[in-house]
């Protein structure tokens, strides 16, 4: 009986060590896990500001662009009022250039 109840106490033993490391393995498994999602999260931040710095920094070229085309758009429009205006003035002198010629003429 003393033989039977002292491999029972063994085996109870067994059973409670297994378990305990069982427990231990679990408990640095949740460890080391929760390590890598907080690197995850603290990745996600991360990339979540630099997405945040790349849309500020395409806005504002963005910005500057429009306003680089809105005056290079009043760079042309002055540039064809003046081709306009000297059109204007060598169509003016050629008439005059003609009545002159046909003055002669006459």
């Amino acid at each position: 009986g003393a033989e039977q109840a002292r491999a029972s106490e063994e085996a109870t033993k067994r059973r409670a060590t297994e378990s305990v490391e069982k427990m231990h393995a679990a408990q640095s498994m949740v460890k080391s896990i929760s390590g890598v999602v907080e690197l995850m999260r603290k990745n996600m931040c991360d990339k979540v500001k630099e997405l945040e710095r790349l849309q500020v920094e395409s806005q504002s070229s963005l910005r500057q662009l429009s306003a680089r085309l809105d005056t290079s758009e009043d760079k042309a429009s002055v540039h064809w009022e003046q081709m306009r205006d000297r059109a204007r003035e060598h169509e003016e002198a050629s008439r005059l250039e003609i009545r002159q010629s046909v003055g002669c003429m006459l």
